[in-house]
């Protein structure tokens, strides 16, 4: 099966569902993954080249492929494009990617306005995050808004990361999927060298810092617990809490990712409780349990899932109290932990994805004979 995958993130940022799905299918399928175009007036204003296109093979089943900017339309006009004519390079560019494709997978709902009136290919849309509320920028939210609601008609196929999503959409249309996202069933997970501990307790987050990351939360941790670390590693887009114990190590490398998490005494999902966060299925508790470490997460409706296996907080205050316990690890033994790997690994969710995705389009196909009947 050829899978024209349509990304939300570059392939070299942090691991998330994208690149994890992609490299996974591509274990059985030709995958080629077209990150986000970067347009020539956004690199104006940053100073950068990256409008440019490039394609690279990551292996022989998986290409790497970002399409030129050079005419077309920052993200915050393509709302006023009405006619689309900042979409015709990108468009002329994946002719040749959507040759023989079986399969366009949009995960994120901008990239739809390439295919707003083809009505013939097998489109699958791939939710995992609500992009709308997601970003800031009102512009960009009407955009997203309209490209979501037509999109969610036009697709064949839709796959769900969040119950919250998965019950919005049944309510409106039928070949709704939940597949949650997973983990790495990887050696990286045992006994990698982890980053130099600390001689103090470390309490640490990985992952983005945005507007619904708990700065205030996180802060009167810290003020609690003077004798920890608190370790935050990934960009930070958010003000920086000015207290002594509070570090700050920025994005790394994919391959240090597993160090970082093996050196927290403590994992942390502190979140703002907010209509957000039921519709977030976190990468970071999976890899956070992979390594078999505490997990301290603010309650929400995807948290609920794992049962006793994490420490769930409503409160701040109760977030300060969980921190001053002696937690115990969600797994006993080596054997729990591989039965976790086996139940929430990439690849059984791309053995998931493949066996629902061969059933619709046998279904498409059925009804294609019927009508010409």
């Amino acid at each position: 099966m050829k899978i024209v995958y349509f990304a939300p993130i570059p392939f070299d940022e942090i691991k998330q569902r994208p690149q994890c799905l992609a490299e996974e299918l591509s274990k059985s399928n030709e995958i080629w993954y077209v990150e986000p175009t970067v347009s020539l007036m956004r690199c104006m204003l940053k100073g950068n080249g990256e409008y440019r296109g490039f394609e690279r093979e990551h292996t022989s089943n998986l290409h790497i492929v970002r399409l030129s900017g050079k005419t077309n339309v920052h993200e915050k006009l393509k709302l006023f494009d009405i006619f689309g004519l900042g979409n015709w390079e990108e468009s002329f560019q994946i002719r040749p990617l959507l040759e023989q494709a079986d399969v366009v997978w949009i995960g994120y709902e901008g990239w739809f306005r390439l295919f707003v009136n083809d009505k013939k290919r097998f489109i699958v849309y791939d939710k995992m995050d609500d992009n709308v509320m997601l970003t800031q920028n009102r512009l960009i939210k009407k955009f997203l808004k309209r490209m979501y609601s037509k999109l969610v008609k036009r697709a064949n196929v839709i796959f769900v990361t969040a119950h919250k999503f998965l019950d919005d959409l049944n309510e409106k249309r039928q070949a709704v999927y939940l597949v949650p996202n997973g983990v790495g069933f990887e050696k990286q997970y045992f006994g990698e060298t982890a980053i130099p501990i600390s001689v103090k307790k470390r309490i640490g987050y990985i992952g983005m810092i945005g507007h619904w990351f708990d700065v205030e939360g996180v802060r009167r941790l810290a003020l609690a617990n003077r004798d920890a670390e608190i370790i935050l590693v990934g960009p930070n887009y958010m003000p920086v809490i000015d207290e002594p114990n509070v570090k700050y190590y920025g994005k790394v490398p994919k391959s240090e990712v597993n160090g970082w998490i093996e050196s927290f005494d403590v994992c942390l999902y502190p979140f703002k409780k907010s209509e957000l966060l039921d519709t977030i299925d976190p990468v970071k508790i999976y890899e956070y349990l992979a390594c078999n470490k505490p997990v301290i997460a603010v309650h929400s409706r995807e948290i609920e899932k794992y049962d006793q296996r994490v420490y769930s907080y409503d409160t701040i205050e109760e977030l300060i109290a969980l921190s001053k316990k002696e937690l115990e690890k969600p797994f006993k033994n080596q054997e729990e932990l591989q039965d976790f790997f086996k139940a929430n690994s990439w690849q059984c969710r791309a053995e998931d994805i493949i066996k629902i995705l061969e059933e619709e389009i046998r279904n498409e196909k059925k009804s294609d004979v019927s009508v010409w009947n």
